[in-house]
Protein backbone atom coordinates (compact mmCIF):
# COMPACT_ATOMS: atom_id res chain seq x y z
CA UNK A 1 0.00 0.00 0.00
CA UNK A 2 1.38 3.33 -0.95
CA UNK A 3 2.26 6.13 1.81
CA UNK A 4 -1.28 8.40 2.09
CA UNK A 5 0.86 10.83 0.74
CA UNK A 6 1.96 9.38 -2.41
CA UNK A 7 -1.36 8.22 -3.02
CA UNK A 8 -2.83 11.99 -2.89
CA UNK A 9 -0.33 12.94 -5.61
CA UNK A 10 -1.38 9.94 -7.60
CA UNK A 11 -5.08 10.93 -6.99
CA UNK A 12 -4.70 14.62 -8.08
CA UNK A 13 -2.93 14.23 -10.86
CA UNK A 14 -5.05 11.21 -12.52
CA UNK A 15 -8.46 13.06 -11.87
CA UNK A 16 -7.22 16.53 -13.10
CA UNK A 17 -9.43 17.92 -16.29
CA UNK A 18 -7.66 17.54 -19.82
CA UNK A 19 -8.78 21.65 -19.63
CA UNK A 20 -7.07 21.94 -16.04
CA UNK A 21 -3.92 20.45 -17.50
CA UNK A 22 -3.60 22.69 -20.03
CA UNK A 23 -4.17 26.28 -18.52
CA UNK A 24 -1.57 24.69 -15.41
CA UNK A 25 0.85 24.10 -18.57
CA UNK A 26 -0.07 27.01 -20.11
CA UNK A 27 -0.01 28.94 -16.46
CA UNK A 28 3.85 27.69 -15.77
CA UNK A 29 5.04 28.96 -19.08
CA UNK A 30 3.51 32.04 -19.28
CA UNK A 31 5.30 32.35 -15.58
CA UNK A 32 8.54 32.43 -17.04
CA UNK A 33 7.12 34.16 -20.53
CA UNK A 34 6.60 37.24 -18.99
CA UNK A 35 10.13 37.81 -17.69
CA UNK A 36 11.02 38.26 -21.23
CA UNK A 37 12.53 41.86 -21.99
CA UNK A 38 11.51 42.84 -19.01
CA UNK A 39 13.30 43.47 -15.23
CA UNK A 40 13.14 40.42 -12.71
CA UNK A 41 13.32 40.19 -9.64
CA UNK A 42 14.74 37.48 -7.63
CA UNK A 43 15.14 37.52 -3.77
CA UNK A 44 17.19 35.34 -1.66
CA UNK A 45 15.65 32.15 -1.05
CA UNK A 46 13.24 32.12 -4.38
CA UNK A 47 16.12 31.12 -6.84
CA UNK A 48 19.23 28.37 -6.13
CA UNK A 49 21.62 31.77 -6.89
CA UNK A 50 23.52 32.51 -3.75
CA UNK A 51 22.87 36.16 -3.86
CA UNK A 52 19.55 38.03 -4.71
CA UNK A 53 19.76 39.50 -7.85
CA UNK A 54 17.53 40.85 -11.03
CA UNK A 55 17.65 39.69 -14.32
CA UNK A 56 17.06 40.75 -18.19
CA UNK A 57 16.35 37.83 -20.88
CA UNK A 58 16.01 39.20 -24.14
CA UNK A 59 12.80 38.99 -26.08
CA UNK A 60 12.31 35.29 -26.86
CA UNK A 61 14.74 33.75 -24.85
CA UNK A 62 11.88 31.43 -22.85
CA UNK A 63 10.72 29.84 -26.23
CA UNK A 64 14.01 30.05 -28.03
CA UNK A 65 16.89 27.12 -28.09
CA UNK A 66 19.87 29.32 -29.00
CA UNK A 67 22.48 30.49 -26.80
CA UNK A 68 22.79 34.08 -25.87
CA UNK A 69 25.56 36.45 -24.69
CA UNK A 70 25.48 37.09 -20.95
CA UNK A 71 26.71 40.30 -18.88
CA UNK A 72 27.43 40.61 -15.28
CA UNK A 73 26.87 43.67 -13.77
CA UNK A 74 28.12 44.46 -10.22
CA UNK A 75 27.51 47.60 -8.09
CA UNK A 76 29.39 49.55 -5.99
CA UNK A 77 29.49 50.02 -2.44
CA UNK A 78 26.82 52.56 -2.40
CA UNK A 79 24.48 50.29 -3.51
CA UNK A 80 25.32 46.97 -0.82
CA UNK A 81 22.77 46.45 2.13
CA UNK A 82 21.29 43.86 3.84
CA UNK A 83 17.62 44.79 2.70
CA UNK A 84 16.28 41.23 0.69
CA UNK A 85 12.96 42.95 -0.43
CA UNK A 86 12.26 43.21 -3.80
CA UNK A 87 11.72 47.09 -4.29
CA UNK A 88 14.98 47.04 -2.23
CA UNK A 89 16.79 44.64 -4.45
CA UNK A 90 15.70 46.44 -7.42
CA UNK A 91 16.53 50.03 -6.32
CA UNK A 92 19.93 48.95 -5.56
CA UNK A 93 21.03 47.23 -8.96
CA UNK A 94 19.21 49.27 -11.84
CA UNK A 95 20.43 52.85 -10.12
CA UNK A 96 23.34 52.03 -12.53
CA UNK A 97 25.15 50.40 -14.70
CA UNK A 98 23.28 48.66 -17.80
CA UNK A 99 20.32 47.71 -16.32
CA UNK A 100 19.83 51.63 -15.45
CA UNK A 101 19.64 51.68 -19.00
CA UNK A 102 17.81 49.10 -19.74
CA UNK A 103 15.14 50.23 -16.93
CA UNK A 104 15.35 53.51 -18.43
CA UNK A 105 14.86 52.95 -22.05
CA UNK A 106 11.85 50.32 -21.71
CA UNK A 107 8.98 51.63 -24.05
CA UNK A 108 11.21 53.32 -25.63
CA UNK A 109 14.66 52.24 -27.72
CA UNK A 110 18.16 52.11 -27.17
CA UNK A 111 21.13 50.37 -28.90
CA UNK A 112 22.12 48.39 -26.20
CA UNK A 113 18.89 46.80 -26.52
CA UNK A 114 17.97 46.89 -30.59
CA UNK A 115 21.94 46.09 -31.72
CA UNK A 116 22.56 43.31 -28.73
CA UNK A 117 21.11 40.46 -27.30
CA UNK A 118 22.18 39.76 -24.32
CA UNK A 119 21.22 38.00 -20.94
CA UNK A 120 22.16 40.92 -17.96
CA UNK A 121 22.36 39.63 -14.21
CA UNK A 122 23.33 42.38 -11.28
CA UNK A 123 23.37 40.30 -8.00
CA UNK A 124 23.02 42.63 -5.04
CA UNK A 125 26.28 42.60 -2.26
CA UNK A 126 24.45 42.13 0.90
CA UNK A 127 27.45 43.90 2.89
CA UNK A 128 30.45 46.40 2.43
CA UNK A 129 33.01 45.06 -0.22
CA UNK A 130 32.38 42.60 -2.31
CA UNK A 131 33.40 39.05 -1.36
CA UNK A 132 35.17 37.42 -4.35
CA UNK A 133 34.09 33.88 -3.55
CA UNK A 134 30.66 34.63 -3.35
CA UNK A 135 30.54 36.36 -6.44
CA UNK A 136 32.49 33.95 -8.11
CA UNK A 137 30.11 31.03 -7.11
CA UNK A 138 27.28 33.73 -8.12
CA UNK A 139 29.18 33.32 -11.61
CA UNK A 140 29.41 29.76 -11.89
CA UNK A 141 25.55 29.29 -10.78
CA UNK A 142 24.86 31.56 -13.63
CA UNK A 143 26.70 30.15 -16.25
CA UNK A 144 25.08 26.54 -15.22
CA UNK A 145 21.74 27.96 -15.22
CA UNK A 146 21.02 30.20 -18.04
CA UNK A 147 21.56 29.26 -21.89
CA UNK A 148 24.75 30.89 -22.20
CA UNK A 149 27.48 31.29 -25.54
CA UNK A 150 30.15 30.08 -23.56
CA UNK A 151 32.31 32.37 -26.03
CA UNK A 152 30.36 35.65 -24.92
CA UNK A 153 30.33 35.86 -21.29
CA UNK A 154 30.59 39.21 -19.97
CA UNK A 155 31.42 41.52 -17.01
CA UNK A 156 31.29 44.83 -15.97
CA UNK A 157 31.25 46.44 -12.37
CA UNK A 158 31.93 50.38 -11.21
CA UNK A 159 34.05 51.25 -8.04
CA UNK A 160 33.62 48.73 -5.61
CA UNK A 161 32.24 46.09 -8.43
CA UNK A 162 35.27 46.84 -10.20
CA UNK A 163 36.61 44.17 -7.86
CA UNK A 164 34.66 40.88 -8.66
CA UNK A 165 35.06 42.16 -12.47
CA UNK A 166 39.12 42.26 -12.34
CA UNK A 167 39.25 38.64 -9.68
CA UNK A 168 36.33 36.62 -11.44
CA UNK A 169 38.54 36.12 -14.79
CA UNK A 170 41.70 35.00 -12.82
CA UNK A 171 39.14 32.72 -10.30
CA UNK A 172 37.39 31.43 -13.04
CA UNK A 173 40.01 30.69 -16.13
CA UNK A 174 38.69 30.34 -19.65
CA UNK A 175 35.42 31.90 -18.58
CA UNK A 176 35.37 35.50 -19.82
CA UNK A 177 35.68 36.93 -22.98
CA UNK A 178 35.99 40.81 -22.27
CA UNK A 179 35.35 43.02 -19.37
CA UNK A 180 34.94 46.75 -18.69
CA UNK A 181 35.60 47.90 -15.15
CA UNK A 182 34.78 51.25 -14.49
CA UNK A 183 36.75 53.38 -11.75
CA UNK A 184 37.18 50.39 -9.99
CA UNK A 185 38.59 49.32 -6.93
CA UNK A 186 41.52 47.53 -7.71
CA UNK A 187 40.92 44.77 -5.26
CA UNK A 188 41.28 44.58 -1.79
CA UNK A 189 42.39 40.65 -1.40
CA UNK A 190 45.93 38.88 -1.94
CA UNK A 191 47.26 39.74 -5.87
CA UNK A 192 46.26 37.37 -8.43
CA UNK A 193 47.90 36.06 -11.26
CA UNK A 194 47.49 38.32 -14.26
CA UNK A 195 48.37 35.88 -17.02
CA UNK A 196 44.95 34.86 -16.96
CA UNK A 197 44.33 37.85 -18.90
CA UNK A 198 45.78 36.95 -22.09
CA UNK A 199 42.80 35.53 -22.81
CA UNK A 200 40.21 38.14 -21.87
CA UNK A 201 39.90 41.47 -23.49
CA UNK A 202 39.89 44.59 -21.18
CA UNK A 203 38.44 48.10 -21.85
CA UNK A 204 38.94 50.16 -18.25
CA UNK A 205 38.04 53.97 -17.51
CA UNK A 206 39.05 56.04 -14.60
CA UNK A 207 38.55 59.84 -14.25
CA UNK A 208 42.29 61.20 -13.86
CA UNK A 209 41.44 63.44 -10.71
CA UNK A 210 38.78 60.63 -9.00
CA UNK A 211 38.80 61.69 -5.26
CA UNK A 212 36.97 58.43 -4.47
CA UNK A 213 38.93 55.51 -5.71
CA UNK A 214 42.26 57.18 -7.12
CA UNK A 215 43.26 56.31 -10.43
CA UNK A 216 46.31 53.94 -9.58
CA UNK A 217 43.82 51.31 -9.17
CA UNK A 218 43.27 51.11 -12.79
CA UNK A 219 47.14 51.80 -13.04
CA UNK A 220 48.05 49.25 -10.99
CA UNK A 221 46.02 46.28 -12.89
CA UNK A 222 46.96 47.38 -16.38
CA UNK A 223 51.10 47.16 -15.00
CA UNK A 224 50.16 43.75 -14.56
CA UNK A 225 48.35 42.98 -17.45
CA UNK A 226 51.33 45.00 -19.34
CA UNK A 227 54.09 42.54 -17.86
CA UNK A 228 52.02 39.18 -18.45
CA UNK A 229 51.24 39.82 -21.98
CA UNK A 230 54.81 40.49 -22.61
CA UNK A 231 56.30 37.88 -20.55
CA UNK A 232 58.64 40.92 -19.06
CA UNK A 233 58.53 42.21 -15.83
CA UNK A 234 60.12 45.52 -17.02
CA UNK A 235 57.70 46.25 -19.27
CA UNK A 236 56.72 49.97 -19.24
CA UNK A 237 54.32 51.41 -16.44
CA UNK A 238 51.61 52.41 -18.35
CA UNK A 239 51.57 56.03 -17.40
CA UNK A 240 54.81 56.47 -18.23
CA UNK A 241 53.85 57.39 -21.54
CA UNK A 242 50.55 59.32 -20.82
CA UNK A 243 50.82 63.14 -22.36
CA UNK A 244 51.30 65.04 -19.28
CA UNK A 245 50.26 69.12 -19.57
CA UNK A 246 53.19 69.03 -16.71
CA UNK A 247 54.00 66.98 -13.86
CA UNK A 248 51.03 65.54 -12.00
CA UNK A 249 49.08 67.25 -14.17
CA UNK A 250 46.11 65.67 -16.65
CA UNK A 251 46.84 65.88 -20.52
CA UNK A 252 43.74 68.46 -20.58
CA UNK A 253 41.23 66.12 -22.43
CA UNK A 254 40.52 62.33 -22.03
CA UNK A 255 42.95 59.91 -23.32
CA UNK A 256 43.48 56.46 -24.09
CA UNK A 257 46.05 53.58 -24.12
CA UNK A 258 46.42 50.90 -25.68
CA UNK A 259 48.80 47.70 -25.50
CA UNK A 260 52.03 47.09 -27.71
CA UNK A 261 54.70 45.22 -27.41
CA UNK A 262 57.03 47.86 -26.69
CA UNK A 263 54.63 50.31 -24.31
CA UNK A 264 51.71 51.59 -24.06
CA UNK A 265 50.47 54.32 -26.86
CA UNK A 266 48.18 56.52 -25.93
CA UNK A 267 45.62 58.25 -28.10
CA UNK A 268 43.62 61.66 -27.57
CA UNK A 269 39.52 60.78 -27.24
CA UNK A 270 38.20 57.94 -25.73
CA UNK A 271 38.36 56.41 -29.02
CA UNK A 272 41.71 54.25 -30.22
CA UNK A 273 42.61 51.36 -32.69
CA UNK A 274 39.28 49.41 -33.17
CA UNK A 275 41.07 46.29 -33.21
CA UNK A 276 42.59 46.74 -29.37
CA UNK A 277 42.02 44.65 -27.13
CA UNK A 278 43.62 46.16 -23.91
CA UNK A 279 42.95 49.53 -23.64
CA UNK A 280 42.85 52.11 -20.49
CA UNK A 281 40.94 54.94 -20.59
CA UNK A 282 41.55 58.23 -18.78
CA UNK A 283 38.39 60.98 -18.44
CA UNK A 284 39.88 64.07 -17.65
CA UNK A 285 37.67 64.70 -15.05
CA UNK A 286 37.47 65.16 -11.35
CA UNK A 287 34.43 63.46 -9.91
CA UNK A 288 33.90 59.63 -9.50
CA UNK A 289 30.61 58.61 -10.82
CA UNK A 290 32.25 58.29 -14.29
CA UNK A 291 29.81 55.52 -14.97
CA UNK A 292 27.05 57.97 -16.29
CA UNK A 293 29.24 58.77 -18.28
CA UNK A 294 30.55 55.39 -19.63
CA UNK A 295 28.19 53.46 -19.91
CA UNK A 296 25.36 55.46 -22.15
CA UNK A 297 28.22 55.17 -24.62
CA UNK A 298 27.41 52.93 -27.41
CA UNK A 299 30.77 52.30 -28.55
CA UNK A 300 31.35 50.85 -25.17
CA UNK A 301 28.86 47.83 -25.62
CA UNK A 302 29.73 47.64 -29.71
CA UNK A 303 33.61 46.51 -28.24
CA UNK A 304 32.53 44.54 -25.80
CA UNK A 305 30.11 42.58 -27.74
CA UNK A 306 32.98 42.38 -30.44
CA UNK A 307 35.09 40.18 -28.38
CA UNK A 308 34.73 36.29 -28.52
CA UNK A 309 36.97 34.06 -26.50
CA UNK A 310 37.09 31.59 -29.67
CA UNK A 311 38.63 34.49 -31.98
CA UNK A 312 40.58 36.51 -29.48
CA UNK A 313 44.21 36.25 -29.63
CA UNK A 314 46.98 37.10 -27.02
CA UNK A 315 48.87 39.76 -28.69
CA UNK A 316 51.87 39.18 -26.61
CA UNK A 317 52.32 36.13 -28.57
CA UNK A 318 52.32 37.23 -32.28
CA UNK A 319 55.61 39.33 -33.27
CA UNK A 320 53.80 42.42 -34.29
CA UNK A 321 50.98 43.65 -33.72
CA UNK A 322 48.54 44.98 -36.58
CA UNK A 323 46.22 46.86 -34.06
CA UNK A 324 44.05 48.63 -37.32
CA UNK A 325 43.09 52.29 -38.30
CA UNK A 326 43.06 54.90 -35.57
CA UNK A 327 39.15 55.53 -35.30
CA UNK A 328 38.07 58.56 -33.41
CA UNK A 329 40.92 59.98 -31.84
CA UNK A 330 38.52 63.37 -30.60
CA UNK A 331 39.26 66.79 -30.76
CA UNK A 332 41.30 68.46 -28.21
CA UNK A 333 39.75 69.86 -25.24
CA UNK A 334 39.71 73.54 -27.08
CA UNK A 335 37.70 72.46 -29.33
CA UNK A 336 34.43 71.49 -26.66
CA UNK A 337 33.08 67.84 -25.98
CA UNK A 338 34.51 65.01 -26.74
CA UNK A 339 31.99 62.84 -28.91
CA UNK A 340 31.76 59.28 -29.15
CA UNK A 341 29.44 57.93 -31.59
CA UNK A 342 26.73 60.45 -30.51
CA UNK A 343 27.35 60.33 -27.05
CA UNK A 344 29.21 63.20 -25.47
CA UNK A 345 31.48 62.55 -22.58
CA UNK A 346 32.41 66.40 -21.60
CA UNK A 347 36.16 67.03 -21.56
CA UNK A 348 36.56 67.83 -17.25
CA UNK A 349 34.27 69.61 -15.05
CA UNK A 350 34.17 70.15 -11.61
CA UNK A 351 30.46 68.88 -10.84
CA UNK A 352 29.51 65.52 -11.58
CA UNK A 353 26.26 64.47 -13.14
CA UNK A 354 22.97 65.00 -10.48
CA UNK A 355 22.29 61.77 -10.37
CA UNK A 356 25.74 60.53 -9.64
CA UNK A 357 26.86 61.33 -5.72
CA UNK A 358 28.19 58.11 -4.38
CA UNK A 359 25.91 56.28 -3.12
CA UNK A 360 23.60 56.63 -5.98
CA UNK A 361 21.06 57.93 -5.11
CA UNK A 362 17.40 56.32 -5.33
CA UNK A 363 15.29 59.56 -5.94
CA UNK A 364 13.14 57.69 -9.02
CA UNK A 365 11.43 54.50 -7.16
CA UNK A 366 11.08 51.12 -9.33
CA UNK A 367 8.05 50.95 -11.32
CA UNK A 368 5.61 48.32 -10.13
CA UNK A 369 5.09 46.99 -13.87
CA UNK A 370 8.75 46.78 -13.90
CA UNK A 371 9.16 44.50 -10.76
CA UNK A 372 8.44 40.85 -11.03
CA UNK A 373 9.22 39.09 -7.54
CA UNK A 374 10.61 35.33 -8.07
CA UNK A 375 10.29 35.90 -11.63
CA UNK A 376 6.07 34.55 -11.73
CA UNK A 377 4.52 37.51 -9.80
CA UNK A 378 4.33 40.07 -12.30
CA UNK A 379 1.86 43.30 -11.15
CA UNK A 380 -0.60 44.86 -13.46
CA UNK A 381 -0.55 41.97 -15.81
CA UNK A 382 -3.97 41.89 -17.20
CA UNK A 383 -3.44 38.82 -18.64
CA UNK A 384 -1.92 37.20 -16.33
CA UNK A 385 -4.39 38.11 -14.05
CA UNK A 386 -6.96 36.47 -15.59
CA UNK A 387 -5.35 33.30 -16.26
CA UNK A 388 -4.20 32.87 -12.54
CA UNK A 389 -8.37 33.70 -11.91
CA UNK A 390 -9.10 30.65 -14.03
CA UNK A 391 -6.62 28.09 -12.49
CA UNK A 392 -8.63 29.21 -8.76
CA UNK A 393 -12.00 28.53 -10.22
CA UNK A 394 -10.64 24.95 -12.18
CA UNK A 395 -8.78 23.88 -9.05
CA UNK A 396 -11.80 24.96 -6.85
CA UNK A 397 -14.28 22.56 -9.15
CA UNK A 398 -12.09 20.02 -8.95
CA UNK A 399 -12.34 20.09 -5.08
CA UNK A 400 -15.65 19.90 -4.99
CA UNK A 401 -15.73 17.05 -7.49
CA UNK A 402 -12.88 15.03 -5.25
CA UNK A 403 -14.69 15.94 -2.07
CA UNK A 404 -17.94 14.51 -3.19
CA UNK A 405 -16.86 11.30 -4.32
Amino acid sequence: MHPPSRLRTTNFRSKLHPLQRFFLVVGLVSCRALADDSLVTFTTGTSSAPLAYVEYLPPGYSGGTSPERIVFSFHGIGDSGPGTDAPSVYSAVTSSGPLRIIRDAQGGSHRFQAMHRAIVLAPRNPQGLWDRITAAAFFSWALSYYRVDPDAVYLTGLSAGGGPTWTIPVERPGKVAAIVPVCPVRQLWNPLDASEYRGVAVWAFHGYADPIVPLPESRHWMNQIGQALARDAGYPEVMASYPFLAMNQSAGQHQTAIWTPAGYVWFPGVGAPAAAAYRLTVLDVNYHNIWTDVYPTPDVWDWLFSRRRSTHVDPGSRETIDAGPVVDAGPVVDAGPVVDAGVAMSDGGDSPPTDASEPPGRADQPSQDNVVLGGCAAISHDAWAALALVLVLLFKRHRRAASSR
